[in-house]
């Protein structure tokens, strides 16, 4: 299983709009999500910046396989929305809305 961890900013006023919003996540979303080939995701947040941890299986490419996200207009309408909260990192490359962020340590399970 791979995993990417992405980060992005929230803007201030729009912090608590963003919570409600995912707290019931549109069906839509979650089965585009799915199809794009994402087991699990979880989204955290500390003040105005999120932080999204992305499992996936090992085919998974993040460039390729999230082509088939977005397949119908409820879920272009959700990332329209979420657009509007959202604003990338000053670290985000030019091309990145979520930046993917780089690993630097990982405590290996005993066997």
């Amino acid at each position: 299983m791979k995993r990417f961890v992405y980060t992005l900013e929230l803007r201030e006023e729009s912090v608590d709009e963003y919570v409600e919003y995912h707290k019931n996540v549109w069906k839509e979303v979650e089965a585009d999500v799915t199809a794009a080939g994402i087991i699990d995701m979880e989204i955290y947040l500390l003040g105005t910046r999120l932080f999204s941890i992305v499992e996936a299986s090992d085919d998974f490419d993040p460039e390729n396989s999230m082509k088939n996200y977005a397949t119908c207009d409820r879920v272009v309408e959700w990332d329209e929305l979420m657009a509007k909260f959202q604003v990338p990192v000053k670290e985000a490359k030019s091309h990145e809305w979520w930046a993917k962020m780089d690993c630097v340590y990982k405590k290996q399970r005993a066997e």
